[in-house]
Order: structure tokens, then sequence, then C-alpha cells
């Protein structure tokens, strides 16, 4: 830690006009990146910043497509997001090539402003006040608003749009598979990841079928990781939200699913996988209600976005299940007991889903 504070306290002090670091904090969680909350003090004052080191190799662009995203969000109005700060010579991040294993690795550090806010949950531990959850369908739909005229400018996130990501889902699922496999990893994860695999390809092929239905549904920039433990909370006010690291150009309504899929899937063991679709339909009604308050240039929700939403639930929850396989596939050390579990909850998800359409579309056309 003393050599990773030395070497934030060099970025922030020589890059940034904003006093002299007094103290540092790492806030635990993230997969991709390490945070840190920084106090920095000036002229007698002290004042709070976060600060993001990316561990995930990225080129520019994808830096550049989340930074101007917020700075987008934050000159329409939208004040729930920290933004990131200029240094002293006008970029949103700092770089440096450093040497890892033999191999040069470009890698970037920015600070934020700070949210304040507390952060009770995370995406497991997802059971709120009804009035949390309508807050960040709320907050959702204002983000959406803010960012929708948003011209990337031929940057985009690392990940493709989902319509062509699920077609790559199948090869990449036998490709974790059988690296785990020739790495000798014989555990209750790889036991079940085995035996779901024809299963998943099916889901996949049946996604990638309804593509042309899908091309006519909005596409607007998106956080793509909206789950509770993405939000400041004030007591059961939603304040903020956080980590665009995965944002991207992709379906409004894929935002959406994938906010209902990891606020209101049961991660209890009598009702695994179960989404509360009582829950989702109050969701959806409060995200439609923000923007119609909000008189936004973003419709609420169409009807061919309510027809498809089974489609976009199905989308979210393999869109979670290819995290899962990759991160367990990217570090083995991983506990198979956990990751098994994460993977059974998802594939549960996914074969409610399938026994649940009707109610499902019931419940997205009441809205």
């Amino acid at each position: 830690m003393n050599e990773t504070r030395a070497m934030i306290t060099e970025i922030i002090e020589e890059n940034y006009q904003l006093g002299k670091v007094a103290d540092m904090q790492e806030i635990f969680g993230g997969y991709t990146s390490r945070a840190f909350r920084v106090a920095l003090e000036n002229n007698g004052e002290r004042k709070n910043w976060f600060f993001r080191e990316y561990l995930k190799p990225k080129p520019e662009s994808e830096v550049l497509f989340e930074h101007n995203l917020l700075l987008h969000a934050r000159k329409n109005g939208f004040s729930k997001g920290a933004v990131p700060i200029a240094t002293n010579g006008g970029k949103t991040f700092v770089s440096r090539v450093q040497d890892e294993g033999g191999h040069q690795r470009q890698r970037y550090y920015t600070l934020y402003d700070f949210l304040t806010g507390e952060e009770p949950y995370d995406w497991i531990v997802n059971v709120m006040p009804k009035k949390s959850y309508l807050g960040i369908a709320s907050l959702v739909a204002e983000f959406h608003d803010a960012v929708s005229g948003f011209d990337p400018e031929g940057n985009n996130g690392s990940e493709p749009p989902i319509l062509e990501f699920i077609k790559e889902m199948p090869d990449k699922f036998r490709f974790y598979y059988e690296g785990c496999t020739r790495a000798g990893m014989k555990n209750c994860y790889m036991d079940y990841l085995h035996s779901q695999l024809g299963y998943l390809e099916e889901i996949a092929k049946a996604l990638v079928s309804t593509e042309t239905r899908a091309r006519q549904l909005p596409v607007i920039p998106i956080q793509c990781d909206v789950h509770p433990g993405n939000f400041k909370f004030n007591g059961d006010e939603c304040t903020g939200v956080f980590d665009f690291e995965a944002a991207k150009m992709d379906l409004r309504l894929f935002e959406i699913a994938l906010g209902v899929f990891n606020c209101f899937s049961s991660w209890e063991e009598d009702s695994d996988g179960i989404i509360h679709l009582d829950k989702a339909k109050e969701f959806l009604n409060a995200y439609n209600s923000t923007l119609r308050g909000l008189k936004s240039s973003l419709p609420p929700l169409t009807e061919a976005e309510k027809q498809y939403f089974c489609e976009a639930l199905q989308l979210s929850n393999m869109y979670m299940v290819q995290w899962c396989i990759r991160v367990y596939y990217t570090d083995m050390a991983n506990d198979p007991d956990e990751y098994f579990w994460y993977l059974r909850h998802m594939v549960r998800s996914i074969q409610w889903v399938e026994e649940n359409r009707a109610g499902i579309l019931a419940m997205a056309g009441w809205v």
C-alpha cells in the first residue's frame, strides 16, 4: 500500500493543482479497477476526491468515451454522477507506460469529484425499500435524458452492442470452459458449466433470431452496469450513480432490463432466480413517469420495447452469464463454489423467464 500511496500522491500532486494529499483510503469491491478516496488539503481546507486506477488494459478511445459521456451529462444538468477532473494539461486522465512481466502496458488514472452517500447494497444484496428502487429507476431516466443526444465522436466502450455480443457468446463459453479444462480445473463450477453449455447455446441462438425485431428499438449511451451496488443513498433516497467503466452505445431497453434483473432477481434459495414482477412494474412506471416529467426528447418505453421485454431480460441474463464465465477463466484462483453459485443463479433466472413469458409480457403491457 505504501508504494501505491506514493504513486497516487505523485500522480495527483504533479498533474492537478488541488492541494496536497492528506489522507487516502482504498475502496474495495471493483473487478476491473482500483478505487481510492483521497483527501486533498488546500489552503487549510480538506476535500475528498475519488481516484481510479484502471486495471483492465484498454485503448484511450474507451477512456475518452466514458469521460466525455459523463461531462456531457453534467453539462446537460445531470449532477448525480461524478465527473473526471481536468489535469493541468487539460486532459481527463493521466497515462503511464508500465512494465508488467516484460510487457509494456499503457495504464490510465483519473481523478473524479466525490459522490457523498452510503452504499448499503451490492448486486447480490439487492432487497431495497420501494423508495430506493423507484429512486434508481428515476435516476436512470434522468441520466438517459441527459445523454440521449451525446455524440461519441467515433469512440465507444470495450464491448460490442449486445445484439452483436450475443452472437459471440456460445463460442466464448466453450473457449473459456476448454481453457479451464486444459488448466486442470475440476470442481463443482466446472461440472455445472459443462452441464449447461448446450442450454446456453440454445438460448443464445434463439436471441440471435430476434435481431430484426430488436433493430427498431432506441439506441442511446448506457451505463451498462445498473445494479444496487453502483448507486449512492441517503437513507432510502437514491442520490447518485457511479462506475461507468462499461458504458457504451447500446439498446436503451437492455440497460433497463439489466436493472430489473439486478434489482429484482431473488438470491434466496427458495426463490433463486425468480424476478419479482410487481416491483419490476413499479420500476418501469417510475422510469416512464420521470421521462414524461422531464418532457424529454427520449420517449418512455415504446410498444416495441414492451413487446421485446422478455428477450431483453434474457439478453441481460446472458450478459451476466458471460461475465461470470469470463471472470472465472481469467482468474482460476477464484472460489469455484462462489462462481457455481453465481452461474446457477443466472441460469435459474433464464429458465424462470422462459417459463413465465406470458406474465412478463402482461407486466410490461401494463406499464
